[in-house]
């Protein structure tokens, strides 16, 4: 089906349906609709630029920010005394690599206490480590099972995952049922039985 001007502003600008929609309705993909709109300069539709329209967190509860957001703990904010310490202390080593620190854990997790006995020096990486150590993330290790690639994911729990990307899944899955078929209609096995 070809893509008419008349329709493909009819559909685009009076009925505002998405490139996707109009790229079903004539049987083409969706990029194929962007360059007709672009080539023939049919006006591109115009959205709000903020998903939530420049609403605050008062005006909109889909925005987690203090009691709503997952990891909100009583309110309680960093003194000035703490960041006068981490000038004082942060020119060292991490306590548990030979990285230089860029920041202080707090390891009684209450930020009020900012005794040098409850402080611990540590990297990026290796104060992520332990965060989610504590979340109960854990590092996940296992062969693709098309390309063999050795692969490292951050996961909860059992992780499932088989293969390195969505391509490798992809083709695995593709040749395992073709595999399966030809086992399943093939006279030879069957008359061996």
């Amino acid at each position: 089906m070809e893509l008419n001007i008349a329709e493909i502003k009819e559909f685009y600008c009076t009925k505002k349906l998405s490139m996707k929609k109009i790229g079903l309705i004539f049987h083409t993909s969706p990029q194929t609709v962007m360059r007709f709109i672009h080539k023939n300069q049919i006006s591109v539709n115009k959205y709000p630029t903020a998903w939530n329209s420049g609403k605050t967190y008062k005006e909109d509860s889909r925005i987690l920010s203090k009691e709503r957001h997952p990891r909100y703990i009583n309110g309680a904010s960093y003194n000035s005394d703490f960041h006068s310490l981490c000038k004082t202390l942060l020119p060292c080593r991490c306590s548990s690599c030979t990285n230089p620190a860029t920041l202080l854990h707090h390891k009684d997790k209450n930020i009020q206490n900012n005794k040098k006995e409850n402080l611990l020096p540590f990297c990026v990486s290796c104060h992520t480590i332990l965060h989610n150590k504590q979340r109960g993330i854990t590092k996940f290790s296992f062969n693709c099972l098309w390309c063999g690639k050795k692969k490292t994911v951050l996961h909860r729990k059992n992780c499932k995952q088989k293969c390195c990307s969505l391509t490798c899944k992809a083709k695995y899955s593709y040749y395992n049922k073709l595999n399966s078929l030809y086992h399943k209609n093939n006279p030879l096995k069957k008359s061996l039985k």
